[in-house]
This record gives structure tokens, sequence and C-alpha cells, in this order.
């Protein structure tokens, strides 16, 4: 199944690339683009040969299922709207409500990150998370810097790695960044697939209360998160305790 996966992320990529970036707004206010639609329709399709429901912001599942693939045909759509190489196209497979096969592709960049559980994550090599015990390094968002995140990165006197989309997460996977900390709502399509390559890659991921994410099958916000090597994740989440307060 991977390998189909990693086929149809990398030519949804190029769908996406060759269509309309004008924003429009969904009924949250968050932007979209023509090429959104057109690359959801594309993947649904494609993913329509395994028989399994599909969850993504263009297509819902109406019966209760803890097998199905979700997915986020452009997720870091402002960067795509500005031409820039921080956006991504995101498969996962979801089993028991846990992510077993995983594909995050970055088009402009031509790069390709693959999980499948049990089997390590890749790139153009296997990730590994760094081995750092203290959190000297964490990714955080490019545009949308958090109080409480910065709160959290002065406090242990960290370095920000400012990254977009599910970029920021295989940063973690790579061993670039010890962490990525999240302090605001994303919904499950924004992280299923960087959850399994982080986890893969040796890493840990859970809610902000340290609770494991379980994937539903219809839209699920998650409060927030923290990505980390492992090492540093204790550490993390009591620092998102004493500063969440403030």
């Amino acid at each position: 199944m991977i390998n189909d996966l990693i086929k149809i992320a990398r030519d949804a990529g190029e769908i996406a690339k060759k269509n309309d970036r004008s924003i429009k707004k969904k009924c949250d206010g968050s932007p979209v683009t023509p090429a959104d639609v057109i690359t959801s329709e594309y993947i649904i399709k494609e993913l329509q040969q395994f028989g399994y429901p599909i969850l993504s912001e263009e297509s819902t599942i109406t019966k209760n299922v803890d097998t199905f693939f979700i997915v986020d045909p452009i997720d870091g759509t402002e960067g795509f709207i500005n031409h820039e190489p921080a956006w991504t196209v995101n498969i996962a497979f979801i089993k028991n409500n846990e992510p077993t096969h995983a594909v995050i592709v970055v088009p402009d960049n031509n790069e390709v990150y693959y999980a499948v559980k049990n089997e390590g994550a890749h790139s153009n090599k296997k990730l590994k998370v760094n081995t750092n015990t203290l959190p000297t390094s964490i990714a955080c968002s490019k545009s949308h810097m958090h109080t409480v995140t910065k709160r959290i990165i002065e406090q242990l006197n960290a370095k920000m790695v400012p990254s977009s989309s599910s970029i920021k997460g295989c940063l973690v996977a790579q061993g670039k960044a010890d962490a990525y900390v999240r302090v605001t709502p994303v919904y499950g399509w924004d992280v299923a697939a960087m959850q399994l390559i982080i986890t893969e890659a040796g890493g840990k991921m859970t809610q902000l209360d340290g609770n494991i994410i379980k994937y539903q099958c219809q839209p699920q916000l998650i409060k927030g998160f923290i990505a980390s090597n492992t090492l540093t994740h204790k550490t993390l989440l009591q620092s998102y305790e004493i500063n969440k307060r403030y």
C-alpha cells in the first residue's frame, strides 16, 4: 500500500501546482483555493481502489468506523497561495483509530517522507530523532507564534525553528529539531501522517495532557499537541503546564 500512497501524494502535488491558487473563504473563515478541491477530488478517486472510507476537508464519512483514510490535500494553504515551498500533501491510513501508513510530500522541493507502523520512517534515508535530553530547539509556526509557545521556548532557553505545515513534524523526525509544540486546535487530517512518521523515527507525540491521539472518522479538533524526540517529552509537558496558566 505505501508505494501506492506515495505515488498518489506525488501526483496530487503536481496537480495542485498546476491549478488555481486564488483565495476563497470556508465557513470557518480559513482560506481555501480551487486547487484544494481539485487535488482532494483526485486523491479521493485514487484511494477508492482500496475500499475504505475517506475523511478529508472535502469528504466526510457517514458511518462510524475505526479503519479509514484521512487526507489533507494541501496542508499549509497560506504558503501554497504565496507560492512558498512550505506546503505539503498528507495521506494517512488509520486502523483501530491509529495511523499505520503515512505519507507527506513537499511538492515544491520534491521531498517525500513516509512510514509504516513497526517498519520505521524514511525519506531519502531512514529517519531517526536526535538524542538530546533537553529541548534546545523547538519547531513552531512561521507565521502564527502563540504566546504560550513563546513562553515555553523562553523558559527552556530553546532556539525557535520556524517552519510551516507538517514540515515541522518532519524536522523532529529527522533530528533537526528536538520538538514541535502546538497549543492551538488543529484538525486530525493535519497531523495523522506526521504522527506516525515521528513515532516511527523514534519520537513521541501526545495531546497537551499527555494522552495519545486517537483518530476519529468525523472531523476532529485536537486541542493541541507536543511532538518530541521522546527524551524531552516530559520536560515539554511540564513546561506547558506551567506556562498555560499565564
